[in-house]
């Protein structure tokens, strides 16, 4: 039976506040963090890993995420942080 993907322990927790905090609230959150000291390099892991585990693969897929994805989580990101 399949289970759900765990990251190690550094990241997973990081990830899981990617994933559970509600849209509305996730940039005010993220720079809450981001200024509380968590790095920059983190937080864009954790939410390129939560798309990858968000991902629906249909049956038979390869296995790998949607590149765009990946590149508009990166992207997003670049933008709101300015680098």
């Amino acid at each position: 039976m399949a289970q759900r993907v765990r990251y190690p322990d550094h990241i997973e927790p990081l990830v899981q506040f990617v994933e559970e905090t509600a849209p509305e609230r996730i940039v005010a959150a993220t720079h809450d963090k981001l200024a509380a000291g968590t790095p920059v390099k983190d937080m864009l892991l954790a939410s390129a890993l939560a798309v990858v585990r968000s991902s629906d693969l249909p049956p038979g897929h390869h296995g790998a995420i949607s590149h765009g994805r990946v590149q508009d989580v990166y992207d997003h990101a670049a933008e709101v942080m300015h680098f």
